[in-house]
């Protein structure tokens, strides 16, 4: 499970050496040891491959098709089920999207248009860092909408 923190940050700073910086007023959030503003409304909505690599490990919005996930059908893991749903944006690109949001009711959203709003993470996401593992990308979302 997830954790978010909010924290509040004032109009001006002092970075490291003393000298002031201006910070827009706006509301940061703590994922998973991850620091990241919300998208504002320049940012654009991910629907592509390579906007999702552009914003790895910050929170951002992401549009696609949610469904049952599609395990690989070779190689290691071939057919293992690590997942259980992911997201398909326009480019036909599935990116896995963790479940461990107990608020958020998965299943009515299977096959349907979706909008999630959540953290882009790229690392470890099978296995731990002392042993094996494989790095990747997966969406944790904070919630979902249909789109």
């Amino acid at each position: 499970m997830i954790k978010v923190i909010l924290i509040s940050i004032a109009f001006l700073s002092t970075n490291f050496k003393g000298s002031i910086i201006n910070i827009p007023y706006n509301s940061f959030s703590v994922y998973s040891n991850h620091i990241s503003a919300p998208p504002t409304n320049q940012d654009p909505i991910c629907e592509s491959w390579e906007c999702v690599e552009k914003y790895k490990n910050q929170h951002h919005k992401i549009k696609g098709v949610f469904q049952k996930y599609t395990p690989i059908k070779s190689g290691k893991g071939a057919n293992y089920m690590y997942w259980d749903y992911e997201i398909v944006l326009n480019d036909k690109t599935a990116i896995p999207v963790s479940n461990g949001n107990q608020k958020i009711d998965y299943k009515k959203y299977l096959n349907k248009k979706v909008m999630i709003d959540g953290m882009i993470f790229y690392g470890i996401v099978i296995g731990s860092a002392e042993g094996q593992n494989a790095k990747g990308y997966r969406i944790d979302p904070d919630n979902i909408r249909l789109d």
